[in-house]
């Protein structure tokens, strides 16, 4: 019998095992690699979401601004970019099948618990009619779970209280990295 050490329960990550994959055809959208050629595509897709944004990573990030420029997205992606590459995390735009607009973003970073593999954090565009953004989000939280390659991921803000994470001293990566 193995005892629960740190690197199992990352499955993987921790251990260098982990490999992310860099496009999922999830039917109704695909997920890419978040990169700089996506850099208009995706900051419509925030502007659209903006109120619903705020917050998503904890009640006191800012991202993102209400000026947020083409150049500065481009930036976030770039580093999104690194990381995925890196493999010290994994950010997914989420797309329309025909990979023509962004619709969402799927990031997995790493997680200061020791009872996780990964943080999960998600979001869709507001202004989804054809596809409903609950729909969209329930396929990628089920390939996560099921299909990812990792194992207990948890979900601040939606499995479980950004206060209620805080309060067990995890820090968020992201805003982290931001500084």
């Amino acid at each position: 019998m193995s005892s629960n050490t740190d690197s199992e329960h990352h499955h993987g990550w921790a251990t260098g095992n982990f490999q992310a994959a860099r496009r999922v055809d999830l039917g109704d959208c695909r997920l890419v690699v978040a990169t700089p050629e996506w850099a208009v595509e995706d900051l419509e897709a925030v502007a659209a979401s903006r109120q619903r944004l705020k917050g998503l990573f904890g009640p006191h990030d800012e991202w993102p601004q209400a000026d947020l420029s083409v150049e500065q997205n481009r930036t976030d992606l770039r580093w999104h970019r690194d990381e995925f590459e890196a493999g010290t995390s994994f950010a997914w735009l989420i797309v329309t099948p025909d990979e023509t607009r962004s619709i969402g973003c799927l990031y997995l970073y790493p997680t200061q618990s020791p009872n996780h593999a990964a943080e999960g954090f998600l979001w869709t565009r507001t202004d989804l009619t054809a596809i409903p953004s609950q729909r969209i989000e329930h396929r990628v939280i089920r390939w996560v779970e099921h299909d990812c390659g990792l194992e207990n991921v948890i979900w601040p803000g939606r499995s479980v209280s950004h206060a209620d994470w805080t309060a067990r001293g995890f820090v968020n990566y992201y805003t982290e990295a931001r500084g």
